[in-house]
C-alpha cells in the first residue's frame, strides 16, 4: 500500500483561494498525495460572505475551520487575532501532521499559521514569495514567511532572484509563474448581459472595476484618500463604477462603512464580494483602479489598464498597462483619462506579462510531490558574497 504524503493547504480569504483552487484540485486528484484544507481568517466572517461555503460548494472537504478574525479592525486587534490563530493552530498541525504546509502570499494569518508550523517543525512551501509591496506591512510578512520556508515557488524570474538574495538555497527556489494565468485562461466567458443579471445591476458597457485596501505603512488619512478617490471618479459621468469591499487589514472594516454610509452616486455600485465573477467583470471592465495586487497581476495579462493608487503595490514587478498614483484627485483623474485614450490603448495592446504560460498548479503539484522535504529540517544560509567572490 503507497503512503500518501500529505499535503496541507492554508487559506484565509477569498483572494488566497481563487489563486489556490486549480493547485487544489490538482493535489486532490493526483493518486499520491492526500489533500488537508485548513480554512481561517475572512473565510470563516459573515461580515466578509462566509466565503467558506464556496470552498464547500466547489467539492472540497474542509479538514480544519479555524476562526481568528474579530469584529474590530486596529492594530492592537490584527494581534490578537494572529495569537487567537496561534493557540488553535498548534494542535491542530500537530493532530493532522502534514509531511508540508503550502501558504500562498503575505497575510497577516499566514503569518500565524507559518510561525507554528516553523516551531512545530513542518516544512513550508511558499508560493509568491520575493515581492513586494512597500506600502504594506505584508511586505515583511512575505520575506518573514520566505526565511521559515523550504520549497519557494515564485512567479517570476525577478523573485527567484530576490528569494535567492535573502539567502535560500537555488536549487530550492522555482519559477513556477502565477496561478492568477491558469485562471484566467479557463475563466467563465460571459457577456455583459449575463452579469448585469448576475448581480441584478443595470450597467452599460463602460465601468470601472475599484478596489481601495488600506496602506498599512505609515499614517495616512484613510477619509482624505477615499474622498480623493471619489471625486476623481464623478469626473467621468460617462462610467459606471463596480466597487468591491477592503479586506480585513487595520482600517479595511473602516473604508467598507464609508462606502456603505456615503451618499454614492447612483453609477456607483458598492459590491461586498464579487466571488466568482471578479475576474469576468475584470476582464468587461474599462480600467481597473484602487491599489488591489489583482490590478496589478491579473489585469495585465487580461490587457485592462490598470491606475494603481499609492504606495500599497509599490515594488511589484509592473508592465507598461500600469499607471502609478498618489492620492490626489488630479492625478488619479489624469490617469483614468489617460488609461481611457485609443493612443494609451494601442500602446499595450501587445504587452507581454512576465506570469509564465499556466499550468503552474500541476508544475507545483510536481515539485511537492518529488521533494524530498525530510531533508529540509536544517536550513544552510547561502551567501551570495561568497558566491560572487
Amino acid at each position: 500500500m503507497i503512503t500518501k504524503k500529505k499535503i496541507c493547504v492554508f487559506t484565509a480569504a477569498r483572494s488566497d483561494y481563487f489563486l489556490l483552487r486549480p493547485l487544489l484540485k490538482s493535489i486532490k486528484e493526483n493518486p499520491k498525495l492526500h489533500l488537508q484544507i485548513v480554512v481561517s481568517g475572512m473565510h470563516l466572517s459573515k461580515e466578509f460572505g462566509d466565503t467558506w461555503e464556496i470552498i464547500k460548494s466547489d467539492g472540497f472537504e474542509i479538514t480544519e475551520k479555524v476562526p481568528m478574525i474579530l469584529s474590530t479592525d486596529t492594530p492592537n486587534a490584527t494581534v490578537a487575532s494572529m495569537g487567537l490563530g496561534m493557540i488553535q493552530f498548534s494542535e491542530i498541525l500537530t493532530r493532522l501532521s502534514p509531511d508540508v504546509c503550502v501558504v500562498l502570499g503575505d497575510r497577516f494569518e499566514l503569518m500565524s499559521f507559518s510561525i507554528s508550523c516553523h516551531i512545530l517543525k513542518i516544512p513550508i512551501a511558499h508560493i509568491h514569495g520575493g515581492e513586494l509591496t512597500h506600502g504594506a506591512f505584508d511586505d515583511a510578512i512575505r520575506h518573514s514567511i520566505t526565511k521559515m520556508s523550504a520549497l519557494h515557488l515564485t512567479a517570476t524570474d525577478e523573485y527567484k532572484r530576490r528569494v535567492i538574495q535573502m539567502g535560500e538555497q537555488p536549487s530550492a527556489v522555482f519559477n513556477v509563474g502565477a496561478l492568477a494565468v491558469e485562471n484566467i485562461q479557463n475563466i467563465q466567458d460571459i457577456t455583459l448581459v449575463d452579469l448585469e443579471k448576475l448581480l441584478n445591476l443595470s450597467l452599460n458597457e463602460k465601468y470601472f472595476l475599484v478596489t481601495f485596501h488600506p496602506e498599512t505603512m505609515g499614517k495616512v488619512d484613510i477619509k482624505v484618500q477615499l474622498i480623493c478617490l471619489l471625486d476623481a471618479l464623478k469626473r467621468f459621468p460617462d462610467y459606471q463604477v463596480l466597487w468591491t469591499s477592503s479586506n480585513a487589514d487595520p482600517s479595511g472594516r473602516c473604508i467598507n462603512e464609508m462606502l456603505r454610509s456615503t451618499n454614492l452616486e447612483q453609477s456607483v455600485h458598492f459590491i461586498e464580494n464579487l466571488g466568482e465573477l471578479y475576474l469576468p467583470a475584470l476582464k468587461l471592465s474599462s480600467a481597473v483602479i484602487g491599489n488591489s495586487s489583482s490590478a496589478i497581476i491579473e489585469a495585465p495579462i487580461l490587457g485592462i489598464p490598470t491606475v494603481n493608487l499609492g504606495t500599497r503595490q509599490s515594488g511589484r514587478v509592473r508592465t507598461s498597462s500600469i499607471l502609478d498614483v498618489d492620492f490626489r484627485t488630479e492625478d488619479i483623474y489624469q490617469a483614468i483619462k489617460k488609461c481611457l485614450s485609443q493612443d494609451f490603448l494601442s500602446s499595450i495592446k501587445h504587452d507581454k506579462h512576465p506570469y509564465g504560460e499556466g499550468n503552474t498548479a500541476q508544475k507545483i503539484t510536481e515539485k511537492l510531490l518529488e521533494w524530498d522535504f525530510s531533508k529540509s529540517k536544517f536550513k544552510i544560509f547561502y551567501d551570495l558574497d561568497k558566491v560572487l567572490s
